[in-house]
C-alpha cells in the first residue's frame, strides 16, 4: 500500500512538474515555474512539512527497536529530519514575522537558518554528492555486479539489500537530478554525472528487461530530454532545485521506512516494530 501511495505522490510531482516547464517554456507563461518555486511557495513547505513529519514518526517508533544502536540512529536521523524541516523555512522566520537576529544576519540570505552561511556552490556541491553516490551511483553499481556480490565469502549482496534503493526508485533520483540548468560550465558536472547514471542504469534495466522498469526508464529519459530543450525556463540560482529537493526529499523518506521495514522483517524472526506502526 505505501508504496502505491508513494509512486502516485511521485506521479502527480512528476506530472506537475512538467506541466509548469512546458507552460512556462512552450506555453508563453515565461516565469510561471520561478513564481511556482519562490521562497516559501508550495514546493518548499511540502518539503519541510515531508520532513517534520517523518521526524516526529521515526521518533515514535524508535521506541520500540531493538538492538539500542539501531534505535540511536534513528533517532539521531529523526532529529536531523526535524533540524533539516526547520532549517528549510528558516525556522518559521518568514511564516511568523520575527527579524533576523545579529548571529543570523551575516549569512548570504540574512535569513534565521545555518545553512546559508555556507557558499551555495559548496553547499551544492554537498547535497548533490551525497544524493549521486549514496542514491544512485552505490545502488547502480550493487546492480551492476549483482552476481559477482552474490558470490563473495560473506555474500555481501545479503547484507546490503536491505539498504539498497531499486532500480525504480534510483530513477525517482534521476528524475530529480534532471532539473537542472543545462548547458552551463557551473552545471556541467551536474549534467555529465546525470548522463552517465542514466547510461548505467539503462545497462542494469536492458540487462533483465520488465516492462514497467522499461516504461519508466523510457519515462525519465523523455522527460531529461524535455528538461534540456525547455532549457529556458531554468535558472542556475533557484527555480527548479526547490522541485528537485522535494523529490529527493520524499524518496529519501521512502528509502528509509522500507529500509527500516524490510530489514527488521529479513533478518529478524521477531518484529522490531509492532504490525501497526510499519509503512
Amino acid at each position: 500500500m505505501a508504496k502505491h501511495i508513494f509512486y502516485l505522490f511521485h506521479l502527480i510531482i512528476s506530472a506537475t512538474t512538467i506541466s509548469l516547464v512546458a507552460l512556462d517554456a512552450w506555453m508563453g507563461r515565461t516565469g510561471l515555474l520561478t513564481r511556482y518555486t519562490r521562497e516559501n511557495g508550495f514546493f518548499e513547505i511540502a518539503s519541510s512539512i515531508l520532513l517534520f513529519c517523518a521526524g516526529l514518526y521515526l521518533l515514535y517508533v524508535s521506541r520500540k527497536l531493538l538492538p539500542a544502536g539501531l534505535r540511536l540512529a534513528v533517532r539521531v536521523l529523526a532529529v536531523l529530519f526535524i533540524v533539516g524541516a526547520l532549517e528549510e523555512i528558516s525556522w518559521g522566520q518568514h511564516l511568523l514575522g520575527f527579524e533576523t537576529g545579529d548571529f543570523f544576519a551575516n549569512n548570504r540570505q540574512q535569513e534565521t537558518n545555518l545553512h546559508n552561511f555556507l557558499p551555495p556552490w559548496l553547499f551544492g556541491l554537498m547535497v548533490n554528492l551525497g544524493f549521486y553516490v549514496i542514491f544512485v551511483y552505490i545502488p547502480i553499481c550493487a546492480h551492476l555486479f549483482e552476481e559477482h556480490l552474490a558470490n563473495t565469502r560473506q555474500s555481501l549482496l545479503e547484507v546490503l539489500t536491505p539498504l539498497l534503493p531499486s532500480v525504480h526508485l534510483l530513477l525517482v533520483f534521476c528524475f530529480g537530478f534532471a532539473l537542472q540548468k543545462y548547458f552551463i560550465l557551473e552545471t556541467l558536472s551536474d549534467t555529465a554525472a546525470l548522463v552517465i547514471a542514466l547510461v548505467l542504469v539503462g545497462i542494469v534495466v536492458l540487462r533483465k528487461p520488465k516492462a514497467l522498469l522499461v516504461l519508466h526508464l523510457l519515462f525519465i529519459l523523455a522527460a531529461t530530454g524535455f528538461f534540456m530543450l525547455s532549457n529556458s525556463a531554468f535558472s542556475y540560482e533557484n527555480v527548479q532545485y526547490e522541485i528537485r529537493e522535494l523529490i529527493f526529499i520524499y524518496a529519501m523518506i521512502y528509502w528509509v521506512l522500507r529500509s527500516l521495514h524490510t530489514w527488521q522483517t529479513s533478518t529478524h524472526p521477531q518484529p522490531l516494530i509492532s504490525k501497526s506502526d510499519v509503512v
